[in-house]
């Protein structure tokens, strides 16, 4: 038995919209201050934007490689008909070196552990060494870089793999004078040279996000990870990109307090002027976080507003 039929003006109003436009555009725009290949980065589902629509959004604007966090969420790439190069990274648990494979996805190898699993079972998997640099969060420690080099090489002797590529990530890139961009564009060199005395030629380079990539011309590297920028979040502040998503909700109520007037549960927010409240319908029920939930006064130059132009 079903149940009750609501009606369609007692649904939520909350609409959350995606622009594959905005993230082509996106991509157009940081493919063009970069000459290294970009590699669009899609996980977390795509930043929350749908991990489908911003890869072919974001190839139609350019980029040449996908980037994902685990070999399952490249099998859902292919499976939907999404055929460039794609590199996965960060594995949770054990790396899937069959579906890698059989996927012709790119796998980055950056622990023991990793290189373990593709030992045992590869066959030629391609991979990109991930050496940590600085960011101290992911990759072979530089204390671990020889030992890892001797068994990279050992194993591509044997053809379980083939290492195609070096990666690093830099931990203060939205800073670019900060000397700890140096110190890790130095410290990446150091694994590079240390790859190639082992026999290794990774010709695959990256250490670039998109920070970086806006602002760092002398970050060395063929390829360049772009994930936050192509939906529109550059924490560089060095570029105008435009927000792929957008939330709209009406206003339930609409009310004018005097300067000093106390507003919400706990009296969180206080008027610091006279100014017009309005009441939009957004909260639990649509997945936004209790942090979130403390009033705000709206800003009309910031944002879409059907009162735009009339507050106080």
């Amino acid at each position: 038995m079903s149940g009750p039929h609501r009606p369609e003006s007692l649904r939520r109003p909350v609409r959350l919209e995606i622009d594959s436009d905005a993230i082509a555009a996106n991509t157009r725009l940081i493919d063009a201050a970069t000459n290294a290949d970009l590699l669009a980065v899609v996980k977390g589902d795509g930043y929350g934007h749908g991990a489908e629509t911003v890869a072919r959004a974001a190839v139609r604007g350019g980029a040449r490689w996908l980037g994902v966090t685990g070999v399952d969420e490249g099998l859902r790439l292919r499976e939907a008909g999404l055929a460039v190069p794609i590199l996965s990274w960060l594995h949770a648990g054990r790396l899937d070196v069959a579906t890698a494979q059989a996927e012709c996805i790119d796998v980055a190898i950056g622990s023991f552990e990793d290189l373990a699993d593709a030992v045992r079972t590869a066959r030629g998997l391609r991979v990109h060494v991930l050496v940590d640099t600085g960011l101290a969060r992911e990759g072979f420690a530089e204390s671990d870089w020889p030992r890892a080099a001797e068994l990279l090489a050992a194993a591509e002797r044997r053809r379980r793999i083939r290492v195609v590529g070096l990666m690093s990530h830099l931990a203060l890139a939205e800073h670019p004078g900060d000397p700890a961009n140096a110190r890790q564009r130095a410290a990446f060199g150091r694994a590079q040279a240390l790859m190639r005395s082992a026999g290794l030629a990774p010709s695959i380079l990256h250490l670039a996000a998109t920070a970086a990539t806006l602002t760092a011309k002398e970050t060395p590297g063929t390829l360049a990870r772009v994930g936050a920028g192509l939906v529109g979040i550059d924490l560089s502040g060095t570029h105008l990109l435009d927000p792929a998503m957008t939330l709209t909700a009406p206003l339930l109520d609409v009310r004018d307090v005097a300067a000093g007037t106390a507003s919400g549960y706990g009296h969180l927010w206080r008027a610091d002027r006279d100014t017009r409240l309005g009441l939009v319908p957004v909260g639990y029920a649509d997945g936004l976080p209790a942090p979130l939930h403390l009033e705000r006064r709206c800003s009309c130059a910031a944002v879409a507003c059907p009162w735009s132009g009339r507050c106080p």
